[in-house]
């Protein structure tokens, strides 16, 4: 399994993602918006034949933010890193039409989504629906050498 996924890259020019490897399958992760930065660890597992970052904050400004986990989908292809997380808008229509049927909170009107099934079901759940083009909204970000 390769392992090196530093990479670095703008989302629709609003935001900006830098990955760093931190060693031992571990990676920091700094997510930027004007005016905010937070930093991110993350660990490289594997679920099936698909590789995941599973991200959480290390430390936030906003004490009011959840401390949730983040799993994102990650591939190498050549000098490029793909990295596909769930789509919110999905998730949401999935719970509502029950065709997904997780224990899961909704803080407040326009929030995300926050799955609170255990790790089993979780997994499980990923697994089901990782090769899913709706379930997963991908990005590509360049490799740093």
């Amino acid at each position: 399994m390769t392992r090196h996924l530093s990479a670095s890259g703008e989302v629709e020019g609003k935001e900006t993602w830098t990955i760093q490897d931190a060693g031992d399958k571990a990676y920091r992760v700094i997510y930027a918006e004007p005016g905010k930065a937070t930093m991110l660890e993350g660990r490289l597992v594997r679920l099936g034949s698909y590789r995941y970052l599973d991200l959480f904050p290390k430390q936030t400004e906003d004490g009011f933010q959840i401390p949730a986990h983040l799993f994102v989908r990650v591939s190498v292809e050549g000098d490029k890193l793909r990295c596909a997380i769930l789509d919110p808008d999905w998730l949401r229509a999935a719970l509502a039409g029950g065709s997904v049927t997780l224990p899961h909170v909704a803080p407040y009107s326009g929030a995300g989504v926050i799955l609170t099934a255990d790790t089993k079901r979780l997994q499980e759940f990923v697994l089901r629906h990782a090769g899913d083009p709706q379930a997963f909204s991908e990005g590509e970000f360049q490799r740093l050498k």
